[in-house]
C-alpha cells in the first residue's frame, strides 16, 4: 500500500512538471507535489476502503445462502442457522494471517457446480479433513466450546458458534461471519 501510494504520488507530480507549463499551472517543486498528493489521495482512499470492504465487513444480504450470498455473524446470530449438504467436502484452504477458513465440495458425484463455505475471522475451530457430507448448526449455549476458546464479553455478540459435522463426529468453528458461494 506505501509502495502504491508513493507510486502514483511520483507519477501524478511528474505529469504536473511536464504537463503543467501547458496548463498554465507554475512549474515549482511545491505545486507539483501538492497536485500530486492531491491526485494520490482520493485513490489510495478508494482502494483502502474497498480493502476493508472485503475482509469481513460486508453489508447484510437477503438470507438464503445461494450463489454469492453473505451470511455475516449480525444476521446468523439470531435466527435458526443449519446447512445441510448431502455431499463430499473437504478442507479447502486455512490462512492463519486472515483467520479464513474454506470448506469445498467440487462439482461431481450427480452434483452440479461446486459449493464454498467461507468462514471468516476464526477464533477457534476443530474441523476434519474431509466430510461424507456436511451439517452446520449453531452451538448450544452451555457448551464445552466457552472453555475451548475464550471470548471478551465486549466481543461475544460479534462471533457465532458453529458445529461443524458429518454425522461420525463433531467439529466446531467459532467465527465472526460465514460465507456460502454456491457456483
Amino acid at each position: 500500500m506505501v509502495l502504491l501510494s508513493l507510486g502514483m504520488w511520483a507519477f501524478w507530480s511528474g505529469m504536473c512538471w511536464v504537463l503543467g507549463p501547458l496548463k498554465e499551472i507554475p512549474r515549482s517543486l511545491p505545486w507539483c507535489v501538492s497536485l500530486g498528493a492531491a491526485f494520490t489521495t482520493p485513490v489510495i482512499t478508494s482502494v483502502w476502503l474497498k480493502g476493508r470492504r472485503f475482509r469481513g465487513s460486508e453489508p447484510q444480504r437477503p438470507e438464503g445462502g445461494r450463489e454469492g450470498s453473505v451470511l455475516s455473524d449480525r444476521s446468523v446470530a439470531n435466527r435458526d442457522l443449519t446447512f445441510r449438504y448431502e455431499r463430499a467436502f473437504h478442507l479447502w484452504s486455512y490462512g492463519a494471517s486472515h483467520r479464513q477458513l474454506v470448506l469445498r465440495a467440487g462439482a461431481g458425484d450427480g452434483s452440479e457446480g461446486s459449493v464454498e463455505i467461507e468462514f471468516l475471522d476464526v477464533l477457534g475451530m476443530k474441523v476434519k479433513s474431509r466430510y461424507r457430507e456436511l451439517l452446520i448448526s449453531p452451538a448450544p449455549d452451555s457448551d464445552p466450546l466457552d472453555e475451548f476458546v475464550v471470548i471478551p464479553e465486549k466481543h461475544k455478540a460479534d462471533y457465532v458458534k458453529l458445529l461443524v459435522t458429518d454425522g461420525s463426529g463433531d467439529g466446531f468453528v467459532i467465527c465472526r461471519a460465514l460465507h456460502v458461494h454456491e457456483k
